[in-house]
């Protein structure tokens, strides 16, 4: 019978080669590897409900469904930004490049890939024998479509007449130094049409790099330059707007050995100014029981009576026996948020 001793250092090391498997995924999941061969830019999805009565604690929110993704179609990975279109239809961005549209299961219709070639988010992608890493996406109100790009720390827009090219890949200068594997990691449009983006990297104390641009980044424009920090030890990886103006933040952790933590808080972004630094206001830790994964997207849709829909996806990093592509639909209303928030001031 082997020692206590020796017992405690194989956990440690079963622990440990776990954390470096996982790592090394999340490594070949980015935009680093080379291009994948052509697939049919269709895919063929499988949306299953989970049952959600081990769901814990999860603040003002209540949780009224939850979908497990699935394909034959190796594309369907990396789900890591979400936003919502009209017609009651999800705007998905993935690790690989692809974006996808799925109508809300809900509603009971089949998901559809979009018409593009190769299903990239930049054409130019292909040539380059890279992989751009869309790590947020977001729905314009007059049909564009933006995309954050991780690895080459850019945006690039796909216009409401052409969906099958995007119109121009730009690196900003502001996200020059951030680190190619821990760009620009959320973003979302705020109702007078800027656009915020937050880094996934962490500087001193805790703070991630944050930019506000006036308008369009891909049409250029000096961003204001300011850092938020989540009030526990999550770190932003999803942004999503609210009616009344102010942003909703995902937070994910790892939690050895094979884990993740979620919470849910809230900045005004009228306080963006230059230089500020914005200590997020906690609204929730989530917890998610069974459905608790490795999520990454955030997207909110007002709907009737003043009620909000908030739409979490997770990335599985193409581990499907660890980690599962999910999507979850939770619930709140604006009051709530608010009284959440005033019950829980950033220290």
């Amino acid at each position: 019978m082997p020692s206590a001793d020796g017992a405690g250092q194989g956990s440690r090391l079963r622990r440990l080669a776990a954390a470096l498997l996982i790592g090394a995924m999340a490594y070949a999941a980015t935009g680093s590897s080379a291009a994948p061969p052509d697939y049919d830019p269709r895919i063929d999805l499988t949306i299953t409900p989970l049952p959600v009565g081990s769901v814990g604690d999860i603040g003002p929110f209540a949780i009224s469904g939850a979908w497990h993704l699935t394909s034959p179609n190796p594309r369907l990975h990396g789900l890591s930004g979400l936003d919502v279109l009209p017609g009651h239809r999800l705007l998905a961005a993935m690790d690989g490049g692809d974006w996808m549209t799925i109508s809300e299961p809900r509603l009971g219709k089949a998901a559809e890939w979009p018409d593009v070639p190769n299903g990239q988010v930049a054409g130019a992608s292909r040539q380059k024998g890279l992989i751009y890493d869309a790590e947020a996406a977001i729905a314009g109100a007059h049909g564009e479509r933006w995309f954050a790009l991780e690895n080459v720390n850019g945006f690039t827009r796909f216009d409401r007449d052409n969906e099958k090219t995007a119109s121009r890949l730009v690196r900003p200068l502001a996200m020059a130094r951030w680190p190619t594997n821990r760009g620009p990691e959320a973003a979302a449009q705020l109702r007078d049409g800027r656009i915020v983006a937050i880094a996934e990297t962490l500087e001193d104390g805790g703070w991630q790099p944050a930019l506000l641009f006036p308008g369009d980044p891909v049409d250029g424009g000096d961003p204001v330059r300011f850092h938020v920090a989540m009030p526990d030890d999550t770190r932003a990886v999803g942004l999503a707007a609210l009616p009344d103006g102010r942003l909703l933040l995902l937070g994910r952790a790892f939690v050895p050995p094979l884990g993740f933590a979620t919470s849910i808080a809230a900045i005004d972004p009228a306080k963006a100014v230059a230089g500020v630094r914005l200590r997020a206001v906690l609204l929730a830790r989530l917890d998610l029981g069974d459905l608790q994964d490795n999520f990454e997207g955030i997207a909110v849709r007002p709907e009737v009576g003043g009620r909000l829909a908030i739409w979490l996806v997770s990335d599985s990093n193409r581990a499907a026996f660890l980690q599962r592509s999910l999507l979850l639909k939770l619930e709140t209303e604006t009051g709530a948020l608010r009284l959440a928030a005033d019950a829980r001031k950033p220290e």
